[in-house]
Formats: structure tokens, C-alpha cells, sequence
């Protein structure tokens, strides 16, 4: 089997991704130039602990037959994923946007044109669903801001070969921060909505304070999966963890064929009043009428 990367490209994103640290920051710190053999092979198999379930499937996967779990390793290393370290990032730190912000912050997207694989609304609506992603779990309110001077979190465009797909700064226990985040947009990266949809609810759990989560299941997993779209019950714990609180709100309803994002109080014909961060979509006690007609648009 010919190698995925060479020897060069695996240190590198070996160092890149923490694994030569061991959650040690002045290991972290180290230069790249300065790493030995022996470091290598302890950062291969931290790799492996760290990643371990998903090494496991991929060398098990019929396609895949008689792939060592080395080989494994090294195929999901050169995987796109987040470029933001799985270890050594925060050691014994929670950091999240205090309670005094955490109601009314914004984001925007200056440059959205330049990812060419999908028109200026649809990263708009992309990026929108992340950001209910998250309004509807916890104790947030993230909404779109046309000027990114005023903005608190910006998502730049910026061509990145095929790996990463995106980074993003993290919070930092302060309200008086901008926050940069930075997407792929080289061809074939971003092709479908839901994709950058789910890839930017991961970068947001960034900018909002969480780092990268071990289960498969989370959002937070580095490498991101198509069928991992929203925030998981393990995601949700960890922001409680790190002092957001549990927002219980109904969940979105499926997306309409030509959706609006909307912030809608429904009340329906028993007289009971729901309020929902989500897609716009039909009042179930009126077919054919939608919602949010005299709704605040989110």
C-alpha cells in the first residue's frame, strides 16, 4: 500500500494537532525543527490512544482488508478535520463569553463570496443553522451582523489545499474580544450546506469556549462526519462544564424546501405558546400558512 503522506507531512501534523506535547503547553511550545525519533514514535501512539475507536473501524472496514492498525492511523491522519489541536489546548482552562454577553452576540461573514461551490445565501443559511445550533441548547443567542467590525465572531475565506477544513479562536472570558475563525475555500472542500452548516456549529462550540471532545458522537470530534450535523448530548454537557447553562427549548422543526431562519413564538389552538429557534416552516394548526409572518427575523 503506497503511503498517504510522507514522514514530513505526518510530523507535521502530528505537532500540529498536539500529539507531541502530551497536554504539557511547554512541550507544545517546542519547535517543530527541534522534534527527535523518539518523539515521533510517542506522538504516533498518543495519536492512536486518542483516536483509537475510529482506527479501529477504519482497519476493519471490508475496503480496507488486511490494513494494519498503523497504516489506519496514518490514513485518518491525513483525513480533513479541524485545525485546532485535540491536546494541549487549555490545560486546566474554561474559558466562555460571560453571562453579560452571552444573550446578544453576533457573527458575520465578509468575504462569503469566495467560497465559489455555493451561492452568498446559501453560506449565509449555512452558517445561520449553526449558529441556532447552538441557541437552542444553551444559555446563547448568536445572530448575523452585516458589518464584521461589529461583530464578535468574523469568519474569514481563505484557500487551504484539501486539509483543514476550518479553525477558530476560542473565547476567552471576556466580552470586549472579536474572535476570527477561518474556512476552506478551496474547490470541491465546501460543496453542500448541511456540510458547512454542521462544520461551522463545530468551529462556533470553538468560539464559544470547547475545545475538541474524544467521542465520535460529539460536533466537537476533530474530524468532522455528515451525519454529525448538530450538538450531542455530549457536546451539551461540556458546555455546562465549562459554565454555560442548558437551554431548554423545543427542537427545530425540518427545514421547508425554500427555508427562512426565524425567531418564531407559535401559539397553537389549545392556547399554549411556544417559542422556537428554527427554520421557518408550516403552522401545524393552519396548512398552508407559514410561520413567522409578523415573526422577528432572526
Amino acid at each position: 500500500m503506497e503511503p498517504v503522506m510522507t514522514p514530513q507531512e505526518m510530523q507535521h501534523r502530528l505537532w500540529l494537532y498536539g500529539f507531541y506535547c502530551d497536554g504539557d503547553p511547554l512541550a507544545a511550545s517546542r519547535a517543530e525543527t527541534s522534534l527527535t525519533s523518539v518523539d515521533l514514535n510517542a506522538a504516533i501512539i498518543r495519536f492512536r490512544e486518542y483516536h483509537d475507536p475510529y482506527i479501529q473501524q477504519i482497519a476493519g472496514s471490508p475496503a480496507n482488508k488486511g490494513m494494519s492498525e498503523i497504516d489506519a492511523a496514518m490514513r485518518l491522519l491525513s483525513f480533513p478535520r479541524c485545525a485546532l489541536p485535540d491536546v494541549g489546548v487549555r490545560v486546566g482552562l474554561a474559558a466562555n463569553w460571560p453571562k453579560e454577553c452571552r444573550g446578544s452576540l453576533t457573527f458575520s461573514i465578509p468575504d462569503s463570496s469566495l467560497n465559489r461551490q455555493l451561492s452568498r445565501e446559501e453560506t449565509k443559511q449555512a452558517f445561520v443553522k449553526s449558529a441556532i445550533n447552538w441557541n437552542r441548547v444553551i444559555d446563547v443567542a448568536i445572530g448575523f451582523h452585516t458589518t464584521p467590525e461589529s461583530a464578535d465572531i468574523v469568519a474569514h475565506w481563505r484557500p487551504m489545499g484539501t486539509n483543514p477544513l476550518a479553525t477558530s479562536e476560542l473565547a476567552r472570558n471576556s466580552c470586549n474580544v472579536r474572535l476570527n475563525q477561518y474556512y476552506n475555500s478551496s474547490p470541491g472542500v465546501f460543496t453542500d450546506v448541511d456540510f458547512l452548516s454542521g462544520t461551522a456549529t463545530h468551529e462556533l462550540g470553538h468560539a464559544l469556549g470547547l475545545g475538541h471532545l474524544q467521542d465520535r458522537a460529539a460536533i466537537m470530534y476533530p474530524y468532522m462526519r455528515r451525519d454529525v450535523l448538530v450538538p450531542s448530548e455530549v457536546d451539551i454537557e461540556a458546555m455546562v462544564r465549562i459554565g454555560y447553562e442548558r437551554e431548554e427549548v423545543e427542537p427545530p422543526e425540518p427545514p421547508s424546501p425554500d427555508p427562512w431562519i426565524t425567531r418564531v413564538s407559535v401559539t397553537f389552538s389549545d392556547g399554549t405558546t411556544k417559542h422556537i429557534l428554527g427554520i421557518q416552516g408550516p403552522d401545524p394548526d393552519r396548512p398552508g400558512t407559514p410561520w413567522g409572518e409578523s415573526g422577528e427575523l432572526f
